[in-house]
């Protein structure tokens, strides 16, 4: 019941997916769907959303969710 709330809460265009992690594995986690992606952009070099946030600071811009 819970997880199922949980997941009610989340919004577009995110959802729970199954990732493959570069060992092969998988595990659970959030998706996005891809027509969210168009103007994304790509933070996998940066390490993760937290090194993105802070880059962006560092450079004095804004946020864009």
């Amino acid at each position: 019941q819970a997880f199922g709330r949980f997941v009610q809460n989340i919004p577009a265009p995110l959802g729970i997916g199954k990732i493959t992690l570069d060992d092969g594995s998988q595990v659970s986690g959030f998706l996005c769907e891809p027509y969210a992606l168009g103007n994304a952009r790509e933070i996998t070099a940066l390490g993760g959303w937290r090194a993105y946030i802070a880059s962006i600071r560092q450079a004095g811009d804004t946020v864009k969710a």
